[in-house]
C-alpha cells in the first residue's frame, strides 16, 4: 500500500512539475516607460467653501539624466463635477536620476453636489510614456 501511494503521489508531482505550457521569462522584454499617481482613489467631503490642498505622489518607471517634464489632464468622460472645484499644476517636474515625484491637487468645494462626483486625473500619454494609474478623488458637499 505504502509502495502505491509512493508511485503515485510521484506520478501526479511530475504531472504537476512539467505541467507548464507558458513561459514567464519575459523580464527583459521593452514594456515601455510608464508614469501614473502611487495613490489608491480617495473619497473626500469638503466643506462649501472650503479648499483642501491635497498630497499627490507618482512614479515613472525609467530614469534619465535630464529633468522630465509631463503634462497632466482630466479625463472628461469619467469626470462629473465642474472645474471650479478643483485645480492643479498642469505638467510636473520629475528631477533627473529621480523616479518619483509629488504635488498638490487643491480640491474646493464651490459647488460640490451633496453626492459623490468624480474627478479623474492621468499623465498625457506620448509616443515615449504610457499613462499608468490614475488620480480619482470621489467629491461632495458636507
Amino acid at each position: 500500500m505504502k509502495k502505491i501511494f509512493l508511485v503515485l503521489t510521484l506520478i501526479v508531482s511530475a504531472a504537476l512539475v512539467t505541467s507548464c505550457e507558458v513561459d514567464n521569462n519575459d523580464y527583459d522584454s521593452e514594456r515601455g516607460n510608464t508614469i501614473g499617481f502611487t495613490f489608491p482613489s480617495q473619497q473626500i467631503s469638503i466643506n462649501p467653501g472650503q479648499t483642501i490642498n491635497f498630497p499627490v505622489a507618482y512614479f515613472v518607471t525609467s530614469l534619465s539624466s535630464e529633468d522630465r517634464t509631463f503634462a497632466l489632464e482630466v479625463v472628461a468622460e469619467e469626470t462629473s463635477i465642474t472645474s471650479d472645484n478643483f485645480s492643479f499644476d498642469s505638467e510636473v517636474l520629475i528631477p533627473a536620476g529621480e523616479r518619483k515625484g509629488s504635488g498638490f491637487f487643491a480640491l474646493t468645494n464651490n459647488s460640490l453636489p451633496t453626492e459623490y462626483g468624480t474627478l479623474v486625473v492621468q499623465f498625457v500619454p506620448t509616443a515615449d510614456i504610457t499613462s499608468g494609474q490614475r488620480a480619482i478623488f470621489e467629491l461632495k458637499s458636507n
